[in-house]
């Protein structure tokens, strides 16, 4: 009978096994192909990164854009993505790959719960429901940003170290996987710090009560850290020396600092960090008065009902997230108990370390960066693989006496919160509208019909709400407009361009970050008029970009035409002041050879176009020239070059045509 019985549990966590990993892939490739463009949070900034590294091979710094303060081994594998040269399928893989990383972190923490409670009980298939569908893992599978692969990289780390150790003897190469993982986090994210601190910790507190010699100890910590730093040195290190700390932020560049500016409360006190609301379960919106300065009640509110616009789904969201969060916090107890008990609980002591130490850095980033956007709740996905476990030991030891239900409450309570959770955010994707960045991606990949389709499409949708609301004309909708203007130039429609960008010139500019300087859209609209043969025209929208001051890119442009019309004298006197405003122009230096040869001054031409060969491999320091800028095609600083006699639309060295 008792075999029968055994043989039987076996059979239902197999089902429960196939059941849970077919939904779980499911709502992830969902997420991936039903969704209509870049999303989530600063989606397209991330997506700028792998453009930048596309267009230039190079990793760009802290200060160049959005999201470009970040590690470059996510975004390195979306380069990989690119080289298919597609911009559907750099979005879709990207949303796959955090999918996968998902999917992955919830099978890490069935491995370690498995190690911890036994691999052939129902808990390590109750810890992977339980991660593989927490909200945060729901919504963010579908986001192009790091946090995921972050995420898998520390958890895998995690999960290798406990296997090792846990092994008679620990493998030297082991232990070389430890690091090189926990490394890969480093270059992933600044938060990949945290799992290695754990790790660390677990080995001292396992040297301290166990009889680990001295000698095995110093190796593994010398081959973990020293793999994990040794890896993200270079990195690091060129942060430190071009910032003067290792962890470089963006919030200096223009738009970031624009948008953290505005963002509440602008500074906390320990009461932010103590008070919960009892009003967020009626009313959830985390940017709402009583919760503006509750950290935890606001962590809460997103961690279960992040991005649900609907008012009676967010309230029962958050209502639903209740028991789960309690028996988290009994499992964590129960782990304490486990360590207090178990001289050896090295599983136990890892994950509340983990907890501890994601808990702790996340309060601390809250208290120095005191806005909205620093509290989201997927800057705790270090939390995943505790979760498991500690979910799992609620379970198995269960604070209630009832009998036969004691040893389902929990798990049934756990799979309901699960599929009410996953229906509750499955269908929201197909209904957003394509989003605007797309036509970007697309434009990047040269595919301008369905760039210019989904720009139209967002200006069109963006125009109605204005014209229904009888305002003005936003920074959004200028925004779409300039990149639309700028993918026709790109595309070799200059008449088109020319069009656009003289509309645009004639509207009223709001002062915002996301629309492009005056000096800067009348020298774009420049490139275009002269590209379209309105040579007159172009220098009249030259002179007027200059009228607040020396402007190097028009002053690049105006000594390009300056020299087709046979004016070498004023043209090389613009390419010099250019070149002196900003001598890393390669346009201006190539437009300088031009002159200089046709000036008849060989030794002077030839060291220009050297220059300019150089310049035209190298990273712009400043603000990118490229696609990938962070904000968007729109703000791209166009440039006239010469090849042969004509002029034409400088790109830069390594940029796709």
């Amino acid at each position: 009978m008792k075999t029968r019985a055994k043989t039987a549990t076996s059979d239902r966590i197999r089902v429960g096994w196939a059941v849970a990993i077919a939904a779980a892939t499911t709502s992830r490739v969902a997420y991936a192909f039903l969704q209509p463009g870049p999303s989530g949070y600063d989606a397209f900034a991330h997506i700028a990164y792998v453009l930048f590294l596309d267009t230039y091979q190079s990793v760009p710094l802290a200060d160049q854009g959005w999201s470009y303060f970040h590690p470059p081994v996510h975004y390195a594998l979306g380069w990989l993505l690119a080289q298919w040269g597609s911009g559907d399928v750099l979005i879709r893989g990207l949303s796959l790959l955090s999918g996968a990383a998902s999917l992955g972190v919830a099978g890490l923490a069935a491995d370690v719960t498995g190690r911890a409670l036994g691999k052939k009980t129902p808990f390590p298939l109750l810890a992977f429901v339980s991660v593989a569908f927490l909200p945060p893992h729901l919504y963010s599978s579908p986001m192009p940003g790091n946090e995921l692969t972050a995420t898998f990289f520390g958890g895998a780390a995690v999960a290798l170290f406990l296997a090792n150790t846990g092994r008679k003897a620990p493998s030297r190469g082991r232990d070389a996987g430890v690091g090189t993982l926990a490394g890969l986090a480093l270059l992933t994210k600044f938060s990949g710090l945290i799992p290695l601190l754990a790790i660390l910790a677990a080995l001292t507190w396992q040297y301290l009560v166990s009889r680990t010699t001295t000698r095995e100890f110093a190796i593994r910590v010398g081959i973990i850290a020293g793999l994990a730093f040794g890896l993200s040195a270079p990195y690091y290190a060129r942060n430190t020396v071009e910032f003067g700390t290792p962890f470089a932020m963006s919030r200096t560049f223009p738009l970031v600092a624009a948008i953290e500016n505005e963002q509440p409360p602008g500074e906390r006190s320990l009461v932010d960090f103590i008070q919960v609301p009892t009003r967020l379960f009626s009313d959830p919106r985390p940017m709402s008065d009583h919760l503006v300065h509750s950290v935890w009640g606001t962590v809460y509110a997103r961690t279960w009902a992040e991005k649900v616009a609907d008012p009676d789904l967010r309230r029962a969201l958050v209502l639903a997230g209740v028991i789960p969060t309690i028996v988290i916090l009994l499992g964590f107890v129960r782990s304490l108990q486990a360590i207090r008990r178990e001289r050896d609980a090295l599983i136990d002591v890892t994950l509340v370390l983990l907890a501890m130490g994601s808990v702790a850095a996340f309060a601390i980033f809250a208290w120095r960066v005191p806005i909205f956007s620093a509290l989201k709740a997927s800057y705790m996905l270090n939390l995943s693989l505790p979760v498991g476990l500690f979910i799992a030991r609620a379970a198995a030891n269960p604070p209630l006496l009832w009998n036969g239900a004691r040893r389902w409450l929990i798990p049934s309570l756990v799979v309901a919160t699960s599929v009410f959770v996953t229906l509750a955010y499955m269908p929201r994707l197909p209904r957003e509208p394509k989003n605007p960045a797309m036509g970007v991606v697309h434009a990047h990949f040269g595919e301008y019909d369905a760039a210019r389709e989904t720009l139209i499409g967002s200006y069109e949708r963006s125009k109605q709400s204005v014209l229904r609301a009888q305002a003005r004309e936003t920074g959004s909708l200028l925004s779409i407009q300039e990149a639309l203007a700028a993918i026709e130039l790109q595309a070799g429609r200059p008449q088109a361009a020319r069009e656009l960008y003289l509309e645009l010139t004639r509207k009223e500019r709001p002062n915002s970050p996301i629309v492009a300087p005056t000096d800067q859209l009348l020298s774009s609209a420049a490139v275009a008029s002269a590209l379209a043969g309105a040579e007159i025209e172009a220098f009249g929208l030259l002179d007027a970009a200059q009228r607040s001051g020396d402007f190097a890119e028009a002053l690049v442009n105006r000594g390009a035409l300056w020299a087709k019309r046979g004016n070498l004298e004023r043209a090389q006197s613009d390419l010099r002041r250019a070149i002196a405003l900003n001598p890393t122009l390669a346009a201006a230096h190539a437009n300088l050879a031009w002159v200089l040869d046709h000036r008849q001054e060989t030794a002077g031409a030839r060291a220009s176009r050297k220059q300019a060969d150089e310049l035209s491999q190298q990273t712009p320091r400043d603000f990118p020239y490229g696609v990938g800028n962070g904000i968007g095609l729109g703000a791209r600083r166009f440039l006239l070059v010469f090849e042969g006699d004509a002029l034409s639309l400088h790109r830069p060295g390594r940029t796709r045509r």
